[in-house]
């Protein structure tokens, strides 16, 4: 999925057709099918290679929404895990509606949540909430 997100973003910044890219979860989630599972087996077996090629994914699409040339919409309206909140944060425009709650399952495996979520968004929230969040890997959080 981050590839495909990559290549879209890529092709739908020099389409004079495209005005707005919005984005959005299908059914009760906000992801991109990235298997957190799948990559702690590689780093416990000491191949950091699967790792590596999916957060320079991560990166580059986090860049690109960052800093992208149109107007881009990201539409929370359930639970947001790892990347898929990491791809949600850096939108130009966001709404999250009374559904919508953020997860890091990554921090209960003993990995760091790294793509977007420790830098941007937990640093930012009240008190030592991000740090809790970060450390505990406290799943789901709810707003209200």
């Amino acid at each position: 999925m981050l590839s495909q997100l990559l290549q879209l973003f890529l092709a739908y910044e020099h389409d004079a057709k495209v005005k707005l890219v919005i984005l959005e979860g299908s059914g009760k989630a906000f992801s991109v099918g990235g298997d957190i599972v799948e990559i702690t087996r590689h780093l416990y077996k000491g191949d950091w290679r699967l790792g590596l090629k999916t957060t320079l994914k991560a990166y580059k699409l986090l860049y690109l929404i960052a800093t992208y040339s149109k107007p881009q919409l990201s539409i929370l309206n359930g639970i947001a895990m790892g990347q898929g909140a990491a791809i949600f944060l850096p939108s130009r425009f966001r709404i999250a509606t009374e559904n919508s709650m953020f997860s890091m399952l990554e921090t209960a495996l003993g990995v760091v949540p790294e793509t977007g979520a420790s830098a941007y968004f937990l640093s930012r929230l009240p008190g030592f909430l991000g740090e809790y969040l970060a450390l505990t890997g406290t799943c789901p959080v709810k707003w209200s």
